[in-house]
């Protein structure tokens, strides 16, 4: 029988659960208080004591190291209890994403069992959204879906909480979520809000330009750092789409390659064509030059924000 596990991944919930699955494989409930513990790293003195204590009315302790600041003595006496784990003992060591990237990694691989516990890919995570809502009797549409992911990333733990909001909110109702009910609940899209304000740049209206920039960062509370990155991101994207249908590549394949589903590169393809391909360089290079601008101390983010609208409205784009 394994005695050792590795939960390694960058998301929190999917840890969180695979170390409640091992413990409640190893652990009666009725005891399971009395023979579980959980210890950083850094917290040696505690961890050997907890390794070497014998469980209680039970066959199995269960001990939970946290991975986060790891000092290089600690690793290595840690090591040692990997190589020869006691038989009444299960080492369960919790890490994020970056430890793949060390020696470290490579020398826990061969003393436990990997359990991966990273985010999902859309595609994935959109099966994992139906079948908790399924689990509530609830449906969703895939536009909601698609805009739960926008709002909300692929960090599980986030979207488990919005889910079991929207299942408060719809106890007993056969109805089915839409984007609407997500957008009353969790919030409007960002990425509306970009494409308006995108309009409004390329429509060289300063004071709907304006308008909605302040409404971003006093109303949605975002800040001109953080527009200018989406502002980045949707230009960008407008171009490789354009420059990839020019190449005759179909959507669905567009989708494939800038791991999107199709119907929102759909809505993207729509919005490119508002562009030509030289105007969206225009915009970039500016932007580039803005980014460089407020990491060498030169502008603040909101000056760089406020001249980005001021040149496009004076015709320097």
């Amino acid at each position: 029988m394994k005695q050792n596990f590795l939960v390694i991944g960058d998301d929190k919930f999917l840890r969180a659960r695979e170390i409640k699955i091992l413990k409640e494989k190893f652990l009666s409930s009725e005891y399971k208080d009395f023979n579980y513990s959980e210890h950083p790293l850094t917290d040696i003195t505690s961890i050997k004591n907890s390794i070497e204590t014998l469980p209680f009315l039970s066959e199995k302790r269960v001990v939970l190291i946290l991975l986060e600041d790891i000092d290089d003595s600690a690793f290595d006496q840690i090591i040692s209890y990997l190589e020869k784990p006691l038989p009444t003992t299960i080492i369960i060591l919790s890490s994020d994403e970056p430890l793949k990237k060390t020696a470290k990694y490579k020398k826990l691989s061969t003393v436990c069992e990997i359990i991966e516990a990273s985010q999902p890919a859309p595609k994935n995570l959109e099966k994992w959204i139906h079948a908790f809502l399924k689990n509530e009797r609830l449906t969703i549409s895939d536009d909601a879906i698609e805009l739960l992911i926008e709002l909300k990333g692929t960090d599980t733990y986030s979207i488990k909480l919005e889910l079991e909001k929207l299942a408060s909110f719809m106890y007993g109702s056969n109805e089915t979520i839409t984007r609407s009910i997500i957008e009353k609940l969790t919030g409007s899209s960002i990425t509306e809000s970009v494409f308006k304000l995108a309009d409004a740049i390329n429509n060289k209206d300063a004071k709907k330009a304006f308008k909605i920039t302040h409404e971003l960062i006093f109303i949605e509370r975002k800040h001109p750092t953080e527009i200018i990155g989406y502002l980045a991101w949707y230009f960008k994207t407008l171009s490789n789409i354009k420059l990839l249908l020019y190449k005759g590549i179909t959507l669905n394949n567009i989708a494939f390659e800038l791991k999107y589903s199709t119907s929102y590169i759909r809505i993207l393809s729509q919005q490119s064509q508002k562009y030509s391909i030289t105007r969206l360089f225009s915009l970039l290079k500016l932007l580039f030059e803005s980014d460089r601008e407020l990491k060498t101390g030169v502008k603040t983010p909101e000056l760089a924000l406020e001249m980005f609208i001021a040149a496009n409205w004076a015709g320097k784009l």
